[in-house]
């Protein structure tokens, strides 16, 4: 999908439990290997889902964080391992929470929890992952929680962009070198008239050059603000008084 402004590959993963065989784990996690590749590098990837992984925590590794739990299984190290070879980044144990948010799978007979559920994009994304928790509140009909990230989409700057941003630096400087006859305001008709536009007009600078003409440049060519309209207003004065 196409996700303002960027090309997205979103996958949904259910891996096979951590008791069933080599066989089965080895399909499932060659296939997840040719899924990610088949995204290609111009894609922002996530993957989010049931790994039936425990992946523990590290300090300082690039995959896996410093706030996951402490156990390890089997599923686990291979996530780990597929991580590692194509530069995912499992988001889940960066961000310290209570281990009531932490913990994604509950099973409250056994007493057991763990955290098997994951968030993982590429190491290089750029999407800003600002968190990652699990919900107690919400009722999934299921003994997971709801695992929950707060995912930002930096603005892309595009070549349209550019070219307006281009264009409105033009204006701008053009408007900065415009020098306005401001001495022309000591003649009254000209200072009636400007009073006037002022009045009228909503674009300060259109009505400030037509009221009072531009200024003579360092050529020495005078530019030329008096005309007819402006001498009928004028005249229209000099009746009134």
């Amino acid at each position: 999908m196409n996700k303002w402004g960027y090309k997205l590959t979103i996958t949904g993963i259910y891996a096979p439990y951590e008791d069933n065989g080599v066989t089965a784990k080895d399909e499932f996690f060659a296939n997840l290997n040719e899924e990610i590749v088949k995204s290609g590098s111009g894609r922002q990837l996530i993957l989010m889902g049931d790994m039936n992984g425990r992946i523990g925590r590290k300090t300082g590794d690039t995959v896996v964080g410093n706030f996951g739990e402490d156990m390890v299984n089997d599923n686990g190290e291979r996530l780990i391992e597929l991580c590692t070879q194509t530069s995912l980044k499992i988001w889940n144990g960066f961000f310290n929470h209570k281990n009531i948010h932490k913990y994604t799978w509950e099973q409250h007979t056994k007493n057991l929890k763990t955290i098997i559920d994951y968030i993982i994009t590429k190491q290089d994304s750029k999407l800003k992952i600002q968190d990652v928790r699990a919900y107690r509140g919400p009722n999934c009909g299921t003994d997971h929680k709801l695992l929950m990230a707060k995912i930002l989409f930096p603005y892309t700057y595009t070549t349209k962009d550019k070219h307006k941003e281009k264009k409105e630096n033009t204006a701008t400087m053009a408007d900065k070198k415009r020098k306005y006859n401001i001495e022309s305001l000591q003649n009254e008709s000209t200072k009636f008239l400007y009073q006037q536009r002022l009045n009228n007009k909503l674009n300060r600078k259109e009505f400030t050059k037509e009221a009072l003409g531009e200024k003579v440049d360092n050529k020495g060519r005078k530019t030329i603000f008096w005309d007819a309209e402006i001498e009928k207003e004028r005249q229209n004065k000099k009746q009134l008084f």
